[in-house]
């Protein structure tokens, strides 16, 4: 999952985890329809970089996003009178756990991270592309965690150098 998430309202996305398999998994193309700010976010309203860049960085992580599953017609939520909430998921953030180990031999440290599973939907992470071709293609950074095995950085350099049609 990428470090920074832009979102805005009719953004195009997938979703980065299965919710209510088999039909909305990994990879499912949706829309954003509406985010639901933390109850702690100050006002958007009036914050410099509204006026200046139309963007905002939140200070808390959103309390879910509305994402309008493409194709579908259920009804996952409960709708006021005056809106359609037909194929809107509320999609939560998500706190993976793991113990991160500096070097061999060192003490393992616990580390989480909190994020909303969705990505931009022209976007996909280098786990998504495996067994794809990568189109319109993709961004490669060419740096790894340090301590990272030989193996998987093989495995990093052979799918991000194999997945796009050309160079």
């Amino acid at each position: 999952m990428p470090g920074i998430l832009p979102l805005f309202v009719g953004m195009e996305v997938i979703l980065s985890k299965s919710f209510l398999p088999p039909k909305y998994v990994r990879g499912a193309p949706g829309k954003v329809v509406g985010i639901e700010l933390h109850p702690m976010e100050p006002g958007i309203e009036g914050r410099p970089s509204i006026a200046t860049d139309g963007v905002v960085l939140l200070h808390y992580m959103p309390k879910c996003v509305y994402i309008q599953m493409e194709g579908s017609n259920e009804l996952f939520l409960e709708s006021a009178p005056s809106s359609d909430l037909r194929g809107v998921l509320a999609v939560t953030p998500h706190t993976a756990f793991w113990k991160f180990r500096p070097a061999a031999g060192s003490l393992a440290i616990p580390v989480s991270r909190t994020q909303l599973p969705v990505l931009p939907r022209k976007q996909c992470t280098l786990h998504g592309v495996q067994g794809k071709t990568a189109d319109p293609g993709f961004i490669v950074h060419w740096t790894f965690p340090p301590g990272l095995k030989k193996e998987s950085i093989w495995l990093a350099y052979y799918v991000s150098l194999s997945r796009p049609r050309s160079f």
